[in-house]
């Protein structure tokens, strides 16, 4: 299966963190605009046992996940004194896979993603004030107005410098990596997640490359790239991972189409 790494260069903050199964989603809706919806259909026909292409989410450039495991197996005693600023670290230099797991935590290039460890974050957390429009009267309205001037603050994250995330095709899927270049450039012209229509969420696609990861001659073990439904089989003595509910909604023109909101799932990063 042919594994690509694309850069992408964030052009406005995010609302949205930009997540594998998302970004399929806003995929497959470029797809269909693009190609069409019986293309589409052929696309995904085959999506429960092999899907046409897996997308990654997004991380700092040359960098994944830190694993969701005890800091203990990760090198960490209980008496290190930087234990609080290395649990903070989300994100390893990939190149650490190449070491034992216990030293992943230790390079001099994790990244931490607050400002208050790191003076040039890779992701910094800001909030953004807003207000309501009367539009009767094109105005916010004063503090004695029945409560029509009502500032409230939403959340952005902006993202530093270039970000990576990995694709892979299967030899049977009927796209090519052009294809998926293309409707990727699309989404970063648009806007991806919410608050799009406001001008955020959009990248720039820099470039995609074949890449093959530096094997690791005493692995055991995986890490999953992107948020994935818990299947049966897993060896739960040494399964590590981070669960959430997804509360997926109905994207594009499809906002518009009754009831957006789709039957929530358990998935585990």
């Amino acid at each position: 299966m042919p594994l690509y790494r694309l850069t992408i260069t964030p052009k406005t903050p995010f609302t949205t963190p930009i997540k594998g199964d998302t970004l399929f989603g806003y995929a497959c809706w470029e797809y269909k605009h693009m190609a069409g919806e019986q293309a589409l259909g052929d696309l995904l026909a085959d999506y429960a046992h092999t899907p046409p292409f897996v997308l990654s989410d997004a991380f700092p450039e040359h960098h994944i996940p830190r694993p969701q495991m005890p800091l203990h197996m990760l090198g960490i005693t209980t008496d290190d004194p930087n234990i609080k600023s290395k649990k903070k670290i989300p994100h390893i230099p990939i190149d650490q896979l190449a070491h034992p797991i216990h030293k992943w935590l230790h390079g001099d290039t994790a990244q931490t993603d607050t400002a208050q460890t790191d003076a040039n974050p890779v992701i910094y957390r800001h909030t953004r004030t807003h207000n309501s429009i009367n539009r009767q009267t094109f105005s916010t309205g004063d503090a004695d107005d029945k409560g029509q001037f009502a500032p409230y603050n939403k959340k952005t994250v902006s993202l530093r410098d270039k970000w990576h995330l990995y694709i892979a095709i299967p030899d049977t899927s009927p796209i090519v990596i052009d294809t998926i270049k293309s409707l990727l450039k699309t989404i970063g012209c648009m806007g991806y997640g919410g608050a799009k229509t406001r001008g955020l969420g959009k990248f720039d696609v820099e470039d995609i490359v074949p890449y093959t990861p530096t094997p690791h001659t005493k692995s055991n073990a995986y890490i999953t790239l992107a948020p994935h439904v818990a299947q049966t089989g897993y060896n739960t003595q040494h399964c590590y991972y981070k669960p959430f509910t997804r509360f997926g909604k109905m994207g594009d023109v499809g906002a518009s189409m009754g009831n957006v909101f789709k039957s929530p799932i358990l998935m585990i990063n």
